[in-house]
């Protein structure tokens, strides 16, 4: 017979399990852009994001812009491994991105995140 302590033990190691089956680990950068610079960097920032999801595998992501300091913008992107991510930024597309944002002012704070926790949200509760 199964008790409830039976019940969580096994569906926290399927958790478990599905977790240490991920390797991703998540980008992110904290940009500052100047304001006349904005639609130029977006622009370098979009021949980039294709390069680093065809070429080199990050999963996707997505671009923040704060709404109080319209200048400070976040990027959070998936990568399915920091190998995949250093190769990514080591290609010589990549760094010449990355000279064309500083030419703009453009400066970046990136930083690789392992996952801890993950949760689930639902409207309305």
């Amino acid at each position: 017979m199964r008790t409830p302590t039976h019940i969580f033990l096994s569906l926290f190691f399927v958790f478990a399990l599905s977790l240490s089956a991920r390797a991703e680990v998540a980008l992110i950068n904290r940009f500052e852009v100047p304001t006349a610079q904005a639609d130029a960097f977006f622009e370098a920032w979009n021949a980039a994001k294709e390069l680093l999801t065809q070429e080199y595998g990050c999963m996707g992501g997505a671009f923040y812009q704060s709404i109080e300091n319209p200048t400070i913008w976040i990027n959070i992107a998936i990568w399915p491994s920091t190998e995949e991510y250093a190769a990514g930024i080591e290609d010589p597309q990549f760094k010449a991105f990355i000279e064309k944002i500083s030419a703009l002012g453009v400066t970046g704070s990136p930083d690789l995140y392992e996952t801890v926790d993950q949760y689930d949200g639902k409207p309305g509760s």
